[in-house]
């Protein structure tokens, strides 16, 4: 098994997913912080194209830069 910081996303194919799913995906990250993440990677304008909102009710995260966003997070959390 990979450790996920060191996961490389295929060039030819986009892997996106809901908030909702985020939970699903990422052990430790629940509904609520995955909501709370996606909504500052949205608002932040270094990662808001990772965030697409296709309908009020729907927002689809790409994971690249889902991933990409932590690394910052975490980059920054003593800053």
């Amino acid at each position: 098994m990979s450790d996920l910081a060191d996961f490389e996303f295929p060039r030819n194919k986009i892997y996106a997913c809901t908030t909702a799913e985020i939970p699903n995906i990422f052990q430790g990250i629940g509904k609520q912080q995955a909501g709370i993440y996606v909504k500052a990677m949205y608002s932040n304008p270094d990662f808001s194209d990772g965030v697409i909102k296709p309908t009020q009710r729907t927002t689809v995260v790409i994971l690249k830069r889902f991933v990409d966003y932590l690394k910052y997070m975490d980059d920054q959390k003593f800053k």
